[in-house]
C-alpha cells in the first residue's frame, strides 16, 4: 500500500527482527487482528493503523511496550495464585505422557478428584502425567524422569508445542471413548529460522545516555558488518532492571540483549566476542571482556514460522475434528498463529468454548505493569 521503500526499510526489518520471517509469509489477521477489516472499512491502511493505536491507548497502553515490573515470571506466579485461590492446583515439572477417553482406562495409579464431572456424569478424559526433566535444549519437550499416574477430568486444554499436542491427540480419538473416529495427527509442522539470544550485563557507564534508546532492529542488507538482527537495551527499556543492576553491581551497570537468526540462514554462531563487536557497532560504546559481569546464550532451534495459508487450512480441519470430542480443546502459537495478540485471543476463545463461560467473566490475574516510556 505504501511502496517498496516502506516495505524494505521499515516493515521488512521489523518483521524479520520480531517474527524471523518475510512479510509475504505473515498473516495480518493473526499478527494484528482486525487490520485488514479496518483497512477495507476505512479505505486506508494508515487510518486502520491509527485506529489500532487508538485502541491501544484506550487500554492504557499508548505506544509503549508493556511488561511486569520484576519480570514476566511474576505473571506465572500470579496465575498460579489465582488458580489455587479458586480451589485448583498447579503441577510444575510435570508432563502429560498420553491422553485417552476415560472409559475403561485403568493402567496406573488414579489421582482423579472425586466429583470432577460438572454434570454428574463420568469424567471424559484420562491423562497420564509424570515428573519431567529438561530436554536437550529449551526448544525440546521435557523428558519423563519418574513413574506416571493417571488423572481423570471432564475437560482438557492442550496448550503445548505442536509435536507434544499431536502426540497426545493421537490417542484422543480412540473408538468407543469421548468422541467418534480418529483425529488426523499427520500434520506437518514446518520449522522456522533458528534463533539465538545473547544477553550480557556489563559495567559500561557510556551507555547511560541510552545511545540507541530502548533498542533497534537491523535491516541486514548486503555488506552489513553486524550479524545481530536486533539489540535491546534492557536496562533502559525497563528501568526496574537498571535499578536492580545498580543495586547489585553498582552504578553504570547495563544489560543488553542481542538477537540472531534470519529466515533461510543456518543456525547462528554467537560468542562473547561476536556479541561485543555487534554491540559496539550498534551503540558506539566499546565494552571489553573485563567489563562483562555476566552473559548467557539461549537458543531456540524449534521456532515456528508464520503459518502459510496451507498450514492454517490444515489446522482448521484438525480443530474441526477436535471440536467433535467433548471437553477437548487445543491452543498455542502453532494453531493460533504467530504473535502474542493471536495467541492470547485464541486462548481466551478456547476457554470460552470449553467452559461455556461468558467472555467478560473470565478471570484475569493481576500484577504491576511497567510501560516503556
Amino acid at each position: 500500500r505504501m511502496g517498496d521503500g516502506v516495505l524494505d526499510r521499515l516493515v521488512g526489518p521489523i518483521v524479520a527482527g520480531i517474527y524471523s520471517a518475510d512479510p509475504a509469509a505473515l498473516a495480518a489477521d493473526t499478527v494484528l487482528p482486525g487490520l485488514r477489516e479496518a483497512t477495507a472499512r476505512l479505505g486506508s491502511l494508515q487510518a486502520a493503523v491509527g485506529e489500532a493505536l487508538e485502541r491501544r491507548r484506550a487500554r492504557g497502553r499508548g505506544k509503549a511496550d508493556a511488561t511486569i515490573a520484576g519480570g514476566l515470571s511474576r505473571l506465572t506466579d500470579a496465575l498460579r495464585a489465582a488458580v489455587e485461590t479458586a480451589g485448583g492446583g498447579v503441577l510444575t515439572r510435570t508432563g502429560a505422557q498420553w491422553l485417552r477417553p476415560a472409559g475403561g482406562t485403568s493402567d496406573g495409579p488414579d489421582d482423579s478428584a472425586p466429583g470432577a464431572a460438572p454434570d454428574g456424569g463420568a469424567p471424559g478424559w484420562a491423562v497420564a502425567i509424570a515428573p519431567t526433566g529438561r530436554g536437550p535444549t529449551p526448544s525440546d519437550e521435557p523428558v519423563p524422569v519418574g513413574p506416571a499416574r493417571i488423572v481423570r477430568t471432564p475437560r482438557v486444554v492442550l496448550a503445548c508445542s505442536a509435536p507434544a499436542a499431536l502426540r497426545l491427540l493421537g490417542g484422543a480419538g480412540s473408538a468407543g471413548g469421548a468422541g467418534a473416529g480418529q483425529v488426523g495427527t499427520d500434520l506437518p509442522i514446518p520449522a522456522g529460522a533458528p534463533i539465538a539470544r545473547f544477553t550480557l550485563v556489563a559495567r559500561a557507564p557510556d551507555l547511560a545516555g541510552a545511545p540507541v534508546g530502548s533498542g533497534l532492529l537491523v535491516a541486514g542488507a548486503a555488506g552489513c558488518p553486524v550479524r545481530a538482527k536486533a539489540l535491546s537495551h534492557l536496562s533502559a527499556k525497563w528501568p526496574w532492571i537498571g535499578a536492580e543492576l545498580a543495586a547489585l553491581h553498582g552504578p553504570g551497570t547495563h544489560a543488553l540483549r542481542l538477537s540472531y537468526g534470519r529466515p533461510g540462514e543456518p543456525p547462528p554462531e554467537v560468542d562473547l566476542e561476536r556479541a561485543l563487536a555487534d554491540a559496539r557497532t550498534l551503540t558506539g560504546v566499546r565494552i571489553t571482556p573485563s567489563d562483562v559481569v555476566d552473559s548467557a546464550l539461549v537458543r531456540w532451534d524449534g521456532t515456528l514460522p508464520p503459518a502459510t495459508p496451507e498450514h492454517r487450512e490444515r489446522v482448521r480441519r484438525l480443530r474441526a475434528q477436535v471440536r467433535g470430542l467433548p471437553g477437548l480443546a487445543l491452543t498455542g502459537a502453532w494453531a493460533a498463529g504467530t504473535g502474542i495478540a493471536a495467541v492470547v485471543e485464541d486462548a481466551r476463545r478456547q476457554a470460552i468454548v470449553t467452559t461455556g463461560a461468558d467472555a467478560g467473566s473470565l478471570p484475569v490475574a493481576s500484577a504491576s505493569i511497567h510501560q516503556e516510556e
